[in-house]
C-alpha cells in the first residue's frame, strides 16, 4: 500500500493495546504494599514486588485489503492505517479474555481489522458502506474501545472476506447548544474529558462518569446503554440523550429533539443499546445541566452487607436527593482496606480499628457505604444531614469523607491494577446485572456460591466480591469482581466456566443478563427470554441493514 499515505488523527493519548489506558501510565503496587499479605493470604501468591511485564511482540497476518481496491478511499480523501499498531488497537476490546488472546498470541488470524477507517463526515461513512458492500467487508464501530463484552470484535458475517474499524474520533465536536432548553447537540466521537471540558467553559456538565470515562465517547455511551457512578443524581445515558441522528446502510434519520412524544413506538427507545447493529451514531442531543457549586463525598461502615443495602433502599425509597451510592460487601471491602494498607501499621490506622470495635464494627469483617451530594451549598447540607440521620439510625457509622475523597481521586484509576494482577498469575474478570429489590440478597448469594463451585472444580483458590452500583426505587444493579488462581495453558476455557455459570445463574434468576456492560458476544445467548423478542430485532436490522455489513455476530 505504498502509493498511499496512511495518516491517523492524533490522540491525546496512546491506547494500550495489551492492557488498560494509557501507555503512559502504568500501576505501581509498591503504593499499595497491602495488596501483597492480601494475596498470600488467600492465593498463596508469595511475592513481594510488582513481576516486570515482558511485552513480547505479536506478528500480524497481512492486510486482505489489497492497494487497488483502496482508489476510492484515497479519491474520497478518507483517512485510513494498515498498521500493526493500529489494528492491534482497534482489534479488540478490554476484557479479560481480550488481553488473555492477545497475552498469549491466541487471537485467529481472521479476527484482525484488515484497515482503520476514520471518517470526518457523515458523507464519508456512507463512503465507507458503498465500499464494504462492494467489497464484501463487515463494518465494526469503533468509539473509544473500551468493550469488555466483545462489542468490537473483528468477526466476518457470511459471505465477507474481511473487516474494517471505523473509529469516530476525528468526529468529536459540539455542534450546538440550546441553553434555554438545557440542551447540547455534539458529534458521538467526543471523548468524555472533551465532552466535560467543552461544557465546563460554559457552566456545564453531563454528569455522565463510567468507569471508562477517559477513554470512551458519547456514541459509545448511547450505542451500550451507558451508566455512569453519579447515576443516582443524573441517570443512565438513556435519562440524558433527548434526540439522536444514526447514519445507516440504508440512510440517515433522527428523532425529534423534544423533552417527550406520544407518537407511536420510540425510535430512540431502539437505537439506544443497539451496538452498531444497525448503523452509526454520529450525533446526540444531549440533556445538560449547571455545574454543581458544591459536592459532599463521605463513607459509611456497617456490621454486615443485608443492613448496609437496607440502608441503600431507605435511602433511594425515601428520596433523599443523592449523587453517588456504592455498597461494597465484606470480600470487598477486605480487598480495599488492604489496599490501603501501609507495610507498617500506622497510627492512623490503629486508631480507625480502635474506633469500628468502640462502635461495635467487626474491624475484620465489614461493609461500606460510600454516599455522595452535589449542588448548592444549603442544599448539599441539608440532604447530607437528612441522608446523616437515616444512615447513623439504620446502623451505619461515619468514617468522614477522607476514605470518599480517597475514592474519588482513584476512581478512573483503578482499572489499571488489573494489568500487574494478571502479571502475578491471576484471573481477574468483572460481571454486572441488575435486579429488583425483593430478589437481591438471594441472587447476591447464588451468584457467589455457584462461582465459588466452579473455582473449588478448578482447584483454584478465589475471591468473588460484590458492590451495588446504581441505584432505583424498585431495584439495584450488583456489579461483581472475580479474583482467581489462573490456569496457565488454558486461561480462556477457565474463564469460560466462570462466564457461562454467571450467565446461567442470572438468566434463570430474571434478572438482567447487563446493566450497563452491554451485550457484545458475551452475553448474547442469555439476551432474548423468547423467541419472538429476538426476531423483532432481527427483523428492524433487515430493514436497516439488509446485507448485513453492521457489527455482525454482536448481539444476534
Amino acid at each position: 500500500m505504498s502509493q498511499f499515505t496512511e495518516c491517523e488523527p492524533v490522540h491525546e493519548f496512546q491506547m494500550k493495546w495489551w492492557g488498560w489506558g494509557s501507555k503512559t501510565r502504568l500501576a505501581d503496587l509498591s503504593h499499595y504494599p497491602g495488596i501483597f499479605p492480601y494475596m498470600k493470604k488467600h492465593f498463596g501468591i508469595n511475592a513481594k514486588s510488582q513481576p516486570e511485564f515482558q511485552l513480547k511482540p505479536l506478528k500480524l497476518p497481512p492486510s486482505a485489503i489489497s492497494e487497488s481496491s483502496l482508489v476510492t478511499l484515497s479519491k474520497a480523501k478518507i483517512l485510513f492505517s494498515v498498521t500493526d499498531e493500529c489494528r492491534l488497537t482497534h482489534a479488540l476490546g478490554k476484557s479479560y479474555r481480550d488481553l488473555m488472546l492477545l497475552r498469549t498470541q491466541s487471537l485467529e488470524k481472521d479476527k484482525f481489522p484488515d484497515i482503520v477507517l476514520f471518517p470526518k463526515s457523515e458523507q464519508d461513512i456512507m463512503t465507507i458502506y458503498a465500499w464494504c458492500l462492494e467489497h464484501k467487508l463487515a463494518v465494526i464501530p469503533f468509539g473509544g474501545g473500551t468493550s469488555v463484552v466483545g462489542g468490537i470484535d473483528s468477526l466476518r458475517g457470511p459471505g465477507q472476506v474481511g473487516a474494517v474499524s471505523v473509529d469516530l474520533c476525528s468526529m468529536n465536536n459540539i455542534l450546538s447548544t440550546d441553553m434555554a432548553s438545557m440542551t447540547v447537540k455534539a458529534q458521538g466521537g467526543i471523548f468524555g474529558p472533551q465532552l466535560e471540558k467543552l461544557l465546563g467553559q460554559q457552566n456545564l456538565t453531563l454528569g455522565h462518569f463510567p468507569q471508562s470515562f477517559e477513554f470512551s465517547t458519547l456514541g459509545g455511551w448511547v450505542a451500550t446503554r451507558s451508566c455512569g457512578q453519579n447515576s443516582c443524581g443524573y441517570g443512565g445515558i438513556e435519562d440524558m440523550v433527548q434526540s439522536l441522528r444514526i447514519v445507516t446502510p440504508k440512510g440517515a434519520f433522527e428523532t425529534l429533539p423534544v423533552p417527550r412524544e406520544a407518537a407511536g413506538p420510540s425510535l430512540k427507545e431502539i437505537l439506544l443499546g443497539s451496538e452498531g447493529l444497525y448503523g452509526i451514531i454520529t450525533e446526540v442531543t444531549i440533556r445538560v445541566k449547571k455545574c454543581p457549586s458544591s459536592q459532599h463525598l463521605c463513607m459509611y461502615a456497617f456490621s454486615d452487607f443485608a443492613k448496609a443495602a437496607n440502608a441503600g433502599k431507605m435511602l433511594v425509597q425515601h428520596e433523599i436527593p443523592i449523587t453517588i451510592l456504592r455498597i461494597s460487601d465484606e470480600d470487598e471491602t477486605e480487598a480495599f482496606v488492604a489496599m490501603a494498607k501501609k507495610a507498617i501499621p500506622t497510627f492512623k490506622e490503629k486508631i480507625g480499628e480502635i474506633y469500628l470495635r468502640w462502635m461495635k464494627i467487626d474491624s475484620q469483617k465489614f461493609c461500606t457505604m460510600l454516599v455522595g451530594f452535589e449542588g448548592g451549598d444549603s442544599e448539599v447540607k441539608a440532604h447530607y444531614k437528612t441522608a446523616h440521620a437515616l444512615l447513623r439510625r439504620s446502623g451505619g457509622v461515619p468514617l468522614g469523607q477522607g476514605p470518599g475523597k480517597k475514592w474519588a481521586k482513584d476512581r478512573f484509576f483503578l482499572p489499571y491494577l488489573r494489568d500487574p494482577f494478571l502479571d502475578l498469575g491471576l484471573l481477574v474478570d468483572t460481571l454486572e446485572t441488575s435486579t429488583q429489590w425483593s430478589n437481591l440478597h438471594h441472587l447476591h448469594q447464588e451468584i457467589k456460591t455457584a462461582l465459588k463451585q466452579i473455582a473449588e472444580k478448578q482447584k483454584a483458590s478465589c475471591k468473588v466480591f460484590c458492590h451495588l452500583s446504581h441505584y432505583y426505587a424498585n431495584g439495584v444493579a450488583l456489579y461483581f469482581s472475580i479474583l482467581a488462581n489462573r490456569q496457565d495453558g488454558r486461561e480462556l476455557a477457565q474463564w469460560m466456566e466462570f462466564k457461562q455459570m454467571a450467565n446461567q445463574v442470572i438468566f434463570k434468576n430474571n434478572a438482567s443478563i447487563s446493566h450497563h456492560h452491554g451485550i457484545g458476544v458475551d452475553h448474547k445467548t442469555h439476551l432474548f427470554h423468547s423467541p419472538l423478542h429476538r426476531a423483532v430485532v432481527a427483523a428492524i436490522k433487515t430493514q436497516l441493514d439488509p446485507e448485513g455489513i453492521m457489527n455482525p455476530g454482536k448481539i444476534l
